[in-house]
């Protein structure tokens, strides 16, 4: 899967040429139409590299019989003559609307989003045919961008947040959170891998997913649905299906979203799973935590000690004390002849150690050299 994410960024910013998606409305009548219109193309494809422009993509998009090419991260509109393309766009700007979505909404063309001047923006543009310039949608002019996908409202947008453009009505409308987070490929929403079909809309990245118009509901899949897609240089999307050429128009592949379905699982239902299945886990392990510790536990509190310094002992299990601290402890502080002191002492940890070396098979007092005094000693007790 990762080859492939890689192979599409790969080729869509080769400087070879761009991925060239043709929205076919109309159902173009035969593989000479189309050989043509994919080759008048590249020769626009061409002319922009010879000024300077990468284009990582460009868009075919149809208003009634008409055909109209936009190309990414630029303002110009090619209306298709029959016989090559003919810029509609009258300005000079370009860079506002890099990775944007361009489609066709009332007979009308837009383009939403993108990136540009420094920023990300989620603004819709209209182009304007009778003057040849793009005009903004005030009521757009705030928006987040996001991946977008046609609907009979205008556009819906997955991102940041979540909503409906709705066109006419000049609305925005918030939509419930998705069962998942939107990732961003290079801190960007592009909308360069996303596919629009009548029904669906895909998102090619990791994992691949795939949006139903219809129900709403996302689905995600680690497989590798439509893997072809990379590698066409022209890609032909007719309602749900779509077909891939080579750059030499040579077929790759014809496949459609009922076919590649089957691939994917619903977001909701997987994520739901996956959510009660963690839980599930965690309560498990949290039950085997506990029973370990009280296993332990009552294993601690099975073992008596016949001698009461234990007891005294056992709260500073972990710690390292000084001399004086443990004398404290045993209750020997009070010896003052220095001898019979350290005497009573070495008996006392020789005693104590004894007994719980012969129940727990460890001792409990461990005496080490003082590191800042070496003429002294610390005395380090442990876990039983």
């Amino acid at each position: 899967m990762k080859t492939i994410i890689f192979s599409l960024l790969f080729f869509i910013s080769s400087q070879l040429g761009g991925q060239i998606v043709f929205q076919d409305k109309n159902k173009i009548s035969g593989k000479k139409e189309l050989q043509n219109l994919y080759t008048k193309s590249l020769h626009i494809l061409d002319s922009l590299k010879t000024v300077g422009f990468i284009i990582r993509r460009m868009d075919i998009l149809e208003i009634n019989e008409q055909k109209y090419l936009l190309p990414d991260g630029l303002f110009d509109v090619y209306n298709w003559t029959g016989i090559g393309w003919k810029n509609l766009y009258r300005g000079i700007h370009h860079g506002y609307n890099y990775d944007s979505k361009k489609f066709v909404f009332n007979n009308n063309l837009y383009s939403f989003g993108g990136y540009g001047f420094w920023r990300s923006h989620g603004q819709v543009i209209q182009f304007l045919f009778d003057r040849g310039e793009w005009e903004l949608l005030d009521f757009t002019k705030s928006l987040k961008n996001g991946y977008a996908t046609t609907m009979p409202q205008g556009l819906m947008v997955f991102g940041d947040s979540d909503y409906i453009i709705d066109i006419d009505k000049k609305q925005i409308t918030s939509q419930p959170e998705l069962p998942f987070k939107m990732q961003r490929i290079n801190n960007i929403y592009s909308n360069l891998i996303t596919f629009d079909f009548d029904d669906f809309m895909l998102i090619f990245k990791k994992p691949m997913l795939l949006f139903d118009k219809k129900s709403r509901n996302f689905y995600d899949s680690e497989l590798s649905p439509f893997r072809n897609l990379p590698n066409a240089y022209l890609v032909q999307i007719v309602s749900d299906s779509i077909a891939l050429y080579d750059k030499n128009m040579s077929l790759i592949e014809a496949t459609s979203v009922s076919r590649e379905i089957k691939y994917f699982t619903p977001i909701s239902k997987a994520s739901t799973f996956r959510l009660k299945g963690k839980w599930i886990y965690s309560i498990i392990s949290l039950l085997l935590l506990c029973c370990v510790y009280y296993f332990f536990r009552s294993k601690q509190k099975r073992i008596k000690f016949n001698d009461p310094l234990i007891e005294k002992l056992l709260p500073h299990a972990g710690k390292t004390l000084t001399q004086e601290e443990l004398d404290e402890i045993l209750g020997i502080s009070g010896i003052k002849n220095p001898e019979t002191h350290k005497g009573t002492r070495s008996q006392t940890i020789n005693k104590i150690n004894k007994e719980t070396n012969s129940k727990t098979g460890k001792k409990l007092i461990n005496r080490i050299k003082d590191p800042e005094d070496r003429r002294r000693y610390l005395y380090e007790i442990g876990n039983l």
